[in-house]
């Protein structure tokens, strides 16, 4: 089990790097992509969505071996009437992915981030998202948690996604915390799935799964389908 220390950043520093795109995420483009994914609890309470932050992916896709980089942002928002006391967040990663940073923004006020850490665990490397605040988020206070994830390499030295189909991508972000009577509040997004597809002139071989190139192409020495005729 491997710990790493999340980066948490100054408000105005977040400010500076990203903007608003803690509120209003990089939008991908419109021509059938399937991002931005969002998810939220009920209530609203906790909402988390992934975009693509790859200006260079125009056609707003995931494609097999193909290195992507994903912004995924957890809100907190204190809609309630309630101030929330020591409020903590998780989440987890697909195996498929390596968390580069998270920052953490408050909007508005100020409040006393305790401990921040990522943890890769178990054989295939899932990492994991824990955040421990103390302190109280009061009505009308939201938590931004930013992060950055890569498609990473698996064992044999391939860039992940290896191969088509449907892929975790993370599952259902928690937020726990306390009221001032002392009872423990619990609310939970659903999980995120992304869908990975076979390259430009690329196919799904519908014996072994994988994709192939189509009629009319074949693959130079650096896998990538040309046409046969040059």
């Amino acid at each position: 089990m491997i710990k790493k220390m999340i980066t948490i950043t100054s408000i105005a520093l977040i400010a500076l790097v990203i903007g608003l795109s803690s509120v209003t995420p990089v939008m991908a483009p419109s021509n059938g992509s399937q991002f931005p994914i969002q998810e939220c609890s009920s209530n609203d309470f906790i909402c988390k969505i992934v975009s693509i932050q790859d200006e260079a992916i125009l056609n707003g896709q995931v494609e097999v071996n193909e290195l992507v980089t994903f912004r995924n942002i957890i809100t907190i928002f204190n809609s309630s009437q309630d101030p929330w006391i020591n409020p903590s967040i998780k989440d987890r990663w697909g195996a498929e992915l390596l968390v580069g940073s998270c920052d953490v923004l408050l909007q508005p006020g100020d409040i006393f981030i305790g401990t921040a850490i990522t943890t890769t665990k178990g054989k295939s490397d899932k990492e994991f998202l824990d955040i421990q605040v103390s302190g109280t988020l009061f009505p009308g206070q939201s938590l931004d948690i930013v992060c950055i994830a890569q498609t990473d390499t698996n064992p044999g030295g391939q860039q992940e996604y290896s191969s088509p189909g449907e892929y975790e991508f993370n599952s259902g972000a928690v937020v726990k915390f306390k009221l001032a009577d002392g009872s423990q509040q619990s609310f939970e997004t659903g999980g995120i799935s992304v869908e990975v597809e076979c390259s430009e002139n690329e196919e799904v071989d519908s014996k072994t799964g994988d994709c192939v190139c189509i009629p009319g192409f074949e693959e130079n020495p650096n896998g990538i389908c040309i046409s046969a005729t040059g």
